[in-house]
């Protein structure tokens, strides 16, 4: 399907190349980490681990070392062919993963009394693709048996599920749309091409729903890590098509996507420190073979960030994001480095950069995809890492995508983010809950008077750039007197010396006002572990009318 999947030439040119040496090298360390030990058993008690305490991580644990395991060997298998133990023990793992009870997590069933087996989630649709791509790969090598299993399970659970019915996804503008119509449709071409033509509609419409969630300026609001997984899904699919089609439909074409693909180089701002925004992550390794095959794509268009920050797996194993990294790889791509400033109007992000310290804000609404209430956060960082910080993402757990819970974990409200907090209250979520960010000289307005449910009559925040310092002033006038407390969060530890604070190399100061220190634990994405993080108070005091400044100054 794609070039070079099954081109053996061009196999063991990653075998013998020296450009390849440092992919080769990951893979080694891959399979040290992943393909070792024995293959992990997916437990009747584990599964249920979520539906009692909300808890994923100890199912999916398992779950995901299957997947990075799988995608690691089949690569390997290419490389090396003449390696039996390679090749023996990715049949174990795709014999284990038929085995699998569902293919889709226990996350994403209503109550662990329903029976769907077949349930297309977005782990189950991905794996289709996995294990469609993969028994093309090696249709000589399998066994009659293998592959006999592989086109009933992926037939049963991808192909006549999606037939029977459509999925509340199709009509999704985000990440699932992409990930599981991409995935499926790419199951379709290998497995039945036939019949892919009765459902190519289906996929054509869940990814225009997908990119209608995008406004005009590219922005994946879901925050950076999504724009690699739902966007990096699209972009595997619509490759996939074009071979498919031999070149008739090129969705890269399209002037959106070409707009979007060039969203991940912005939120770089220092190093490997990353715009954190929504459920994005303070640091971000970037998608070696998204990137590279964007490069491929759209030229100049497309920047690459610094070769020591890529990655070719995430911790889900997921197949495209490690295929791509070798199939579309090219050693002539340079880094370069981003500098000066981006407004991303439509979506209210600002992104600056000087030589000393970067800088991001946001405004928008309160009511975005993987939303947190944060509208007027900021980050401002230098290269060692984020110094007044957005947490991002936390821990999954059934709670956190609850409605009612949602709000009472800290990087999901306003009380976990450098923003005011406005009548003892913190700011609410919906889409009325809105801030407009725009740009002036030398600085940037944020309008934050509908982003708390007060008797506000105005809340401004503005912020002034110069060479080692930023200058915010916030200004509040409301119809009665209202309480006020100025929040700044980091996860460095602050010294307060006087009026001002010292974070690491920064100094935070606000005239005549004597900030407080408490502290809460932030449980990180992943669940493998919880940090301390200081919230920074100011107390305004109770007033109708009242101005703050605050001059962070890079030492």
């Amino acid at each position: 399907m794609l070039p070079n999947l099954c081109n053996d030439t061009f196999w063991n040119q990653v075998k013998t190349d020296e450009a390849y040496a440092f992919l080769r090298d990951a893979l080694t360390k891959l399979y040290d980490e992943n393909c070792l030990c024995d293959i992990p058993h997916l437990t009747y008690s584990d599964y249920c681990i979520f539906f009692e305490s909300g808890s994923r991580k100890e199912y999916e644990r398992a779950y995901f070392l299957r997947r990075r395991r799988l995608a690691v060997l089949a690569i390997l298998c290419k490389i090396y062919p003449e390696n039996e133990d390679y090749f023996h023990n990715l049949e174990n793992t795709i014999w284990a993963i038929l085995d699998e009870y569902t293919w889709a997590l226990p996350a994403h069933f209503p109550t662990k009394n329903d029976y769907i087996p077949e349930r297309l989630d977005l782990f189950a649709s991905e794996t289709g693709y996995t294990l469609s791509e993969i028994k093309h790969m090696f249709e000589d090598r399998l066994s009659s048996l293998m592959k006999t299993r592989l086109t009933m399970e992926l037939d049963k659970r991808i192909i006549r599920s999606f037939l029977a019915s459509e999925c509340s996804w199709e009509y999704c503008d985000n990440n699932w749309a992409a990930v599981c119509a991409g995935s499926i449709g790419i199951t379709f071409m290998y497995e039945n091409p036939a019949a892919f033509a009765s459902v190519k509609y289906r996929i054509d419409r869940a990814m225009e729903n997908f990119l209608s969630g995008y406004y005009a300026d590219g922005v994946c609001r879901e925050g950076l890590a999504y724009w690699d997984y739902g966007f990096g899904y699209f972009c595997y699919y619509a490759e996939h098509l074009k071979h498919f089609t031999k070149g008739e439909e090129d969705l890269f074409k399209d002037a959106h996507v070409k707009t979007i693909a060039a969203f991940q180089q912005e939120m770089f701002l220092a190093g490997n420190v990353s715009v954190s925004f929504a459920d994005g992550s303070d640091r971000a390794s970037f998608n070696l073979g998204l990137t590279h095959f964007l490069k491929s794509q759209y030229g100049d268009h497309i920047s690459v960030p610094p070769m020591e920050y890529h990655s070719i797996m995430d911790s889900c194993g997921r197949w495209g994001r490690l295929s791509f990294s070798l199939l579309y790889y090219r050693p002539e791509y340079t880094s370069d480095i981003r500098v000066g400033s981006r407004l991303f109007e439509d979506s209210a992000w600002y992104i600056h950069r000087e030589t000393t310290y970067s800088f991001a804000a946001k405004g928008g609404d309160n009511a975005e995809p993987h939303n947190h209430n944060d509208l007027g956060s900021f980050i401002l960082t230098n290269k060692d890492g984020q110094l007044l910080c957005d947490l991002g993402c936390g821990e999954y757990t059934r709670q956190y995508f609850e409605p009612d819970t949602r709000y009472t974990i800290l990087c999901n409200s306003s009380l976990g983010h450098s923003v005011p907090i406005v009548g003892e209250k913190a700011q609410k979520e919906g889409e009325e809950y809105a801030a407009s960010l725009t740009k002036k000289e030398n600085g940037i307005d944020i309008d934050l008077t509908h982003a708390y449910d007060t008797d506000a009559i105005s809340i401004s925040r503005s912020f002034t750039f110069s060479p080692n310092a930023v200058t915010l002033c916030d200004t509040f006038s409301f119809e009665a007197p209202t309480q006020v407390t100025e929040r700044f969060v980091s996860k460095i530890e602050p010294e307060i010396v006087g009026s001002s604070v010292k974070i690491g190399v920064l100094t935070i100061t606000a005239k005549d006002k004597t900030p407080t220190v408490s502290i809460e634990m932030h449980s990180v994405h992943g669940g493998r572990k919880s940090i301390p993080v200081y919230l920074i108070d100011f107390d305004l005091g109770c007033e109708k009318e009242t101005q703050f400044e605050l001059i962070c100054s890079m030492t």
